[in-house]
């Protein structure tokens, strides 16, 4: 719904835009709970914020999967989904390494951070358009 609402009233870069900065707002939210003294507001908002931020995250996902299949000429799209797709196992291996070494559970907010710094720097590189 948010996908099809917001393509057809901009363009599917903006869109991946407004998605990926939605994302890192509500994501600034979940991080924040960790600062939160009290235990049932840290997990709410936690939960809620983390919820909400997969509304972004699956705009994204589709706005550069469309601008993917618009932008790349066909010769060269499987190489550079491979690329992606071992770009991506890469970062899925660094994510369960992290919490192979950090696995107490007064550690887990520096997975998350690890996870929002790297959406963030994913924002400033859509936005800047690299």
């Amino acid at each position: 719904f948010a996908y099809k609402f917001s393509a057809q009233h901009t363009s599917v870069v903006n869109t991946g835009g407004w998605s990926i900065i939605y994302l890192f707002v509500c994501l600034t939210f979940a991080c924040s709970s960790f600062l939160i003294d009290d235990y049932h507001t840290s997990v709410y908002l936690l939960v809620v914020s983390t919820a909400a931020s997969r509304i972004g995250i699956w705009v994204f996902d589709i706005s550069v999967t469309l601008l993917y299949q618009e932008m790349v000429p066909d010769g060269v799209r499987g190489l550079i989904g491979g690329t992606q797709q071992s770009i991506n196992s890469g970062f899925t291996m660094a994510s369960g390494c992290l919490g192979l070494f950090l696995d107490k559970p007064e550690q887990f907010f520096l997975i998350a951070l690890a996870g929002y710094v790297c959406i963030g720097i994913s924002m400033l590189l859509y936005i800047l358009g690299v």
